[in-house]
């Protein structure tokens, strides 16, 4: 019996070694609840484990839950989407650089990236939700220099998502999967 563990202990070693070695890293997703959207049931989500800074901006991904399904301009079914969205954090503007539409945690759309969001910020508005996003977007701390990844919604509780209508993207087309 010693010998046949032994004679399959070492490729079972060599095989998780290989295993852990070879897998990629992943993104790790820490999903703060910022609140509803300006009095509607849209909930909307900073994820902590996002922010980066490029080029004096911060870069965060923001997860809006809607509480049903909806379907958007471009005829696509989702009940969450996640926005990576661009702060000028010392002249309070934003922007949305890319957005990808999900249903039931399987990505469903995504809308182009905006290559000139540097260019491009717009005031963010004045209302205090909307202030509330921005001053949290920019007192996180940085998450170390990992570039902010648009991963599958993982929440606990089913949270459904939306997000302030200055702030949400038109560009969504159907994913190409």
């Amino acid at each position: 019996m010693k010998a046949f563990l032994r004679s399959w202990l070492g490729p079972i070693a060599v095989t998780v070694l290989l295993s852990v070695a070879l897998t990629k890293p992943c993104v790790a997703a820490r999903w703060q609840e910022l609140g509803n959207a300006n009095g509607s049931l849209d909930k909307i989500y900073i994820d902590a484990d996002s922010v980066e800074q490029v080029d004096g901006f911060r870069i965060v991904m923001l997860m809006t839950v809607y509480p049903s399904k909806r379907v958007n301009q471009h005829n696509i079914t989702m009940d969450s989407r996640v926005q990576k969205t661009a702060f000028d954090c010392a002249n309070k503007k934003f922007l949305g650089i890319r957005m990808i539409g999900y249903l039931d945690g399987q990505q469903v759309g995504t809308g182009p990236e905006a290559t000139d969001w540097k260019t491009k910020l717009i005031p963010v508005p004045n209302d205090s939700f909307s202030q509330r996003i921005l001053t949290t977007a920019c007192s996180l701390p940085l998450s170390g220099g990992a570039s902010p990844k648009i991963a599958p919604i993982r929440l606990p509780h089913n949270p459904k998502q939306s997000f302030h209508p200055a702030l949400e993207s038109s560009l969504m087309t159907k994913a190409s999967s």
